[in-house]
């Protein structure tokens, strides 16, 4: 179970912002101002991180915002800092994904007035624009201006070169061109009418590629829900497999068993595009299963028996993944 020093962690984040942007405001000189920003921004971006650990989901919807909106404060008075950049392109990802896109997807699932999805896809678009341009300017910041990476996105190998030269192999580097690349990605994805965005899908794969090569096990999976994903949401003619997807799907299902976020990634982009009933009731009795682990982790009990939930770092994703296992079967009948 999450220990309630893992909250405090956060009550604690919030008491250091809300510090540092007291401090930062009581400045009135523009290095001063920036001098502490720099102080601060990596504290900020290394106890952001115990939100990979957060398992309440409206705790999260709650907290991340002014998390934000204080990265963003700090940002204003040090335009270049790189390590907020990179915070808040890894932040606003994280929060269109989990909250966003969740809500976006719950109104398609209960078909919802179609004002009211368009209203939250707009929503998802707009957090999603903000990290895809704070990850521009991370980009910027680092010297390789975002004008540049698209010049190359046609040349795989020249721009993993200039990527090796500019951005380096820091996890924090690696971190915010995949999250740049998860943000692009879901912006062409939800506004496929727009060809001149779809004609950016192969730098969002460069950019995975790159990231991947750095690091294969981001985020528990993350690398391999990307080329599954690309692979089964692609038709035939476009070079799509989707009998590789699927079986991608179900090899980081086995090589992650505790990121039940594969699961639902395999049902929501593949079982429902491809209206594959089979796969939903394929996977449904390991979700139940994980389901029922949560339910009695995140609970009090006196019952001692330890409940294996994998790396403590896997709980938001395991969050994410519950709270939409429970709008799936929700509405599965209308999904399927």
């Amino acid at each position: 179970m999450i220990s309630f020093r893992q909250k405090n962690n956060l009550l604690n984040l919030s008491c250091f912002a809300i510090f540092s942007t007291f401090l930062l405001t009581s400045c009135s000189s523009s290095s001063i101002n920036k001098l502490a920003v720099k102080s601060s921004a990596g504290l900020l971006f290394e106890a952001g991180k115990d939100l990979e650990t957060e398992y309440d989901y409206q705790f999260f919807k709650d907290a991340v915002p002014g998390n934000l909106k204080v990265a963003e404060g700090m940002l204003s008075l040090d335009s270049t800092n790189a390590t907020l950049l990179a915070t808040l392109t890894k932040g606003y990802t994280a929060y269109a994904f989990a909250v966003r896109e969740t809500d976006y997807q719950e109104s398609l699932y209960r078909n919802a007035k179609e004002e009211e999805s368009e209203e939250l896809k707009k929503l998802t678009l707009i957090s999603y624009s903000k990290a895809h341009d704070f990850g521009q300017r991370y980009f910027a910041a680092k010297g390789f201006g975002f004008d540049k990476v698209l010049e190359l996105q046609n040349d795989p190998d020249a721009l993993k070169k200039a990527l090796d030269k500019h951005l380096g192999d820091s996890d924090m580097a690696v971190e915010t061109a995949m999250f740049t690349a998860q943000s692009l990605g879901t912006i062409i994805n939800l506004r496929k009418d727009e060809m001149g965005l779809i004609a950016r899908l192969p730098l969002v794969k460069t950019l995975f590629d790159w990231s991947c090569q750095k690091n294969p096990t981001l985020a528990f999976g993350a690398c391999d829900i990307f080329y599954a994903t690309y692979e089964v949401s692609r038709p035939k003619m476009l070079g799509g497999d989707p009998e590789k997807g699927k079986k991608m799907f179900e090899e980081a299902m086995a090589k992650y068993p505790h990121n039940w976020l594969i699961s639902i990634s395999y049902i929501q982009y593949a079982a429902i595009p491809l209206s594959e009933k089979e796969i939903f009731e394929k996977i449904t009795p390991q979700l139940n299963t994980a389901e029922e682990s949560w339910n009695r982790a995140l609970q009090y009990s006196i019952d001692e028996t330890p409940i294996n939930l994998g790396d403590k770092k896997m709980r938001v994703y395991q969050m994410i993944a519950m709270k939409r296992w429970n709008l799936i079967k929700k509405y599965q009948k209308n999904i399927f």
